[in-house]
C-alpha cells in the first residue's frame, strides 16, 4: 500500500528565495546608509546606552552608594533597562519614516514598502541583543560581574514583543502624522517622560500601591519590567498579566500594521 507524499509547490521556493534575497539587500542598503558615512557610526551604537549608564551611576552615587536591588550591582539593573527601553525607541523612530525615506524603492515591485519597516525591525533587534551581550561579556571579563539572563528564551520573547510594539507604535504615529503634524513633538515628550518613569534608576513595585495602576495599564513599562524579570533573579516585578501585555503587544502591532496598509498611497505621495 502506497503512502501519500503531500510535493511541495515549487512556486513557494522561489518566493522564499526572492524574499531573502530582497531582504538582505535591504539589511545591506539600510546598514550602508545608517553607517557607513559615520566613522563613528558603529561605536555610537554601543556608546550611547553606556553615556546614560555612566551619568545614571554617577548621579545616584553621588547621593547614596547603595544598591538599587539588593545584591545585584547598579550597573546590571540600569542595563537591563535600558537595552529592552533603546529597543522599543529607536524601533518607534525608524520605523516611523521607513517608508518615506526609501520610495526611491518602491519603483521595483518586488519590494514593498512594509519591507523596509520590517528591515529596520530586524536590525533594531539584533544591535539591542549584540549590545546587551557584548555588554555582559565585557562586565565578566573586566569586572568578574555576571548579567546573563536567568530566563534567555523568556526575556528574548519579551524584547521581540516589545518590538513588536514599537512597530505598532511607529505605524499609529506615521499616519497620526499626516493628519496631525504636530504628533512627532508630542511623542518625543512622551518618551522623555517615558525614559524616566520606566524604572531605569528605581524599583517601580516598591512605590506606594495606589500608584501601581498607573504602570499595570502601560504597555510600554510592562515591557520593559517583563524583560528585568526575566533577565535579574530576584527583581519583584510590579503586580500586572502579563497576558495584558502579550495582547496589547500584538493588538497594537495589528492596530499599526492596519493603518499603515490603509494609508499608504498617501503616506508615499508626501
Amino acid at each position: 500500500m502506497s503512502t501519500f507524499v503531500p510535493i511541495r509547490p515549487q512556486y513557494y521556493d522561489s518566493v522564499w528565495k526572492e524574499l531573502k534575497q530582497i531582504y538582505f539587500l535591504l539589511l545591506i542598503r539600510e546598514v550602508k546608509t545608517r553607517f557607513g558615512r559615520l566613522k563613528l557610526g558603529w561605536i555610537w551604537i554601543f556608546l550611547e546606552p553606556m553615556l546614560h549608564l555612566g551619568i545614571l551611576i554617577s548621579v545616584i552615587n553621588l547621593r547614596s552608594r547603595a544598591t538599587i536591588l539588593e545584591d545585584v550591582p547598579n550597573v546590571v539593573y540600569m542595563l537591563n533597562g535600558l537595552i529592552p527601553w533603546f529597543l522599543f525607541r529607536d524601533v518607534v523612530n525608524r520605523c516611523t519614516i521607513a517608508i518615506s525615506a526609501n520610495k526611491s524603492l518602491f519603483v521595483f515591485s518586488s519590494i514593498r514598502p512594509f519591507d523596509t519597516v520590517y528591515t529596520r525591525f530586524m536590525i533594531e533587534l539584533f544591535l539591542s541583543c549584540t549590545i546587551y551581550f557584548t555588554a555582559t561579556l565585557g562586565l565578566w571579563w573586566i569586572f568578574d560581574i555576571t548579567m546573563l539572563p536567568t530566563q534567555l528564551i523568556k526575556w528574548f520573547l519579551s524584547l521581540l514583543l516589545l518590538a513588536l510594539l514599537g512597530i505598532g507604535l511607529g505605524g499609529i504615529v506615521t499616519v497620526a502624522t499626516l493628519y496631525f503634524p504636530e504628533t512627532q513633538k508630542i511623542k518625543d515628550i512622551m518618551f522623555t517622560a517615558l525614559y524616566f518613569t520606566n524604572g531605569i534608576f528605581f524599583i517601580p513595585s516598591q512605590l506606594p500601591v495606589n500608584i501601581h495602576y498607573i504602570f499595570r495599564w502601560n504597555p510600554i513599562f510592562l515591557g520593559v519590567d517583563l524583560c528585568k524579570t526575566n533577565a535579574i533573579a530576584g527583581y519583584p516585578p510590579i503586580p500586572a498579566e502579563k497576558i495584558f501585555f502579550v495582547l496589547s503587544a500584538l493588538g497594537i502591532f495589528i492596530v499599526g500594521h492596519y493603518l499603515l496598509k490603509r494609508h499608504i498611497s498617501r503616506i508615499l505621495s508626501e
